[in-house]
C-alpha cells in the first residue's frame, strides 16, 4: 500500500483528534473563567474566606479535571494512531511486526482485503486496526488511572494557570502547590531576587500597573523597558535588574496581566494598611 494511501486513510482521523483538542481547550478556558469569576464574587462577599474552600469552586475544579482527563486521553489515542500509521508506512503491521504484502494504490482496496483476508493471505492473522487500537487504549487508560492527582493535574499547564489565577484573587504572594510550582521557581534563573514582593519597575521605581515579563530572565518591567531596549540602538540591552547577566529583547517580552493584578492588589493592601496605621495613631492621640 502506498504512503499516499496511508495518508488518506489516517489523515481525516488525526484531524478529528485535533478538532476535539480545540474543543477541549475552549472548554478549559470557559471553565477557568467561571472559576475565577465565582472566586472573585466569593472574595468580594467575604474577604476572610478562601475561594477554593467553596463547594461551588470545588465542583468547577472537578469539571476542569475531567476536561484535563479528556485532553490527555485524546492525546493518547492520537499517539496510538500516529504510531500505527508509521508502522504501516514502514511496511509493518499495526503492532510493528514486519510483513511483505502486495502494494495497493488506494486505502479502500487495502481495507477490503484486510477485512476479508483468506487463510493463505499474508494479511490473515494480522491484528486488525480496531483490535490493536482498542487494546492500546485500554492499556493506556489503566496506566493513566494509576497516576496520582499531582501527576495528572499539577503538571498540566492549563491547570497550573487556573489555580494560579484563583490563588491571586486574595493573595499577593506567588502561588505554589507541593513540589510543582516551587520546583519550577527553583529551576528558573537564580538571579531573580525579590520578585515575589517587588512590584516596582527597576527602571522607573513606579508600580508596574502595566507589566512586561522577559522570557530570558523572568524579570518584570514597566513599558519603560521598551525605551531601554531602543536606547541600545541595536546592541544587546542588559537587564536593568541588579545582578542579572541576561539581555532583554523586544521579541522576548510578554505582557503579564496576572502580575499586574497582583501589583494592584499589593498597592491596595499597602493603602489599607496605611489607613489602619493612621486610624490607630488618631485613636492614640485622642486617648
Amino acid at each position: 500500500m502506498s504512503q499516499r494511501a496511508y495518508a488518506t486513510l489516517f489523515g481525516d482521523l488525526l484531524a478529528d483528534f485535533d478538532h476535539f483538542k480545540s474543543n477541549i481547550r475552549l472548554g478549559l478556558e470557559a471553565c477557568e473563567q467561571a472559576i475565577v469569576d465565582l472566586g472573585e464574587s466569593i472574595h468580594h462577599a467575604d474577604k476572610t474566606m478562601e475561594p477554593i474552600e467553596s463547594n461551588g469552586i470545588l465542583k468547577l475544579i472537578d469539571g476542569f479535571k475531567q476536561l484535563v482527563d479528556a485532553h490527555q486521553l485524546n492525546e493518547i489515542k492520537k499517539s496510538i494512531v500516529q504510531n500505527m500509521r508509521s508502522n504501516l508506512v514502514a511496511g509493518k503491521t499495526v503492532d510493528g511486526t514486519r510483513m511483505d504484502t502486495v502494494d495497493f494504490d488506494d486505502a479502500e482496496t487495502f481495507m477490503d482485503r484486510f477485512a476479508n483476508a483468506t487463510e493463505n493471505d499474508p494479511l490473515n492473522g494480522v491484528e486488525k486496526f480496531s483490535e490493536h487500537f482498542a487494546k492500546k487504549v485500554k492499556q493506556a487508560k489503566v496506566k493513566y488511572a494509576k497516576k496520582s492527582e499531582e501527576e495528572k493535574y499539577e503538571v498540566f499547564p492549563a491547570y497550573i494557570a487556573m489555580r494560579e489565577k484563583l490563588w491571586s484573587i486574595n493573595h499577593s504572594e506567588p502561588f505554589s502547590f507541593d513540589g510543582v510550582a516551587e520546583q519550577e521557581e527553583e529551576d528558573d534563573d537564580l538571579a531573580i531576587v525579590g520578585q515575589a514582593t517587588n512590584y516596582k519597575c527597576p527602571l522607573t521605581a513606579a508600580l508596574m500597573t502595566e507589566a512586561w515579563r522577559s522570557k530570558a530572565c523572568k524579570h518584570h518591567f514597566s513599558s519603560a523597558i521598551k525605551h531601554h531596549i531602543a536606547m541600545a540602538r541595536g546592541s544587546p540591552a542588559e537587564c536593568p535588574v541588579s545582578g542579572c547577566n541576561k539581555y532583554v529583547r523586544l521579541e522576548d517580552l510578554e505582557r503579564d496581566r496576572l502580575f499586574e493584578k497582583r501589583a494592584m492588589r499589593y498597592e491596595q493592601e499597602m493603602e489599607e494598611e496605611a489607613d489602619r496605621v493612621a486610624q490607630s495613631q488618631d485613636i492614640t492621640q485622642l486617648d
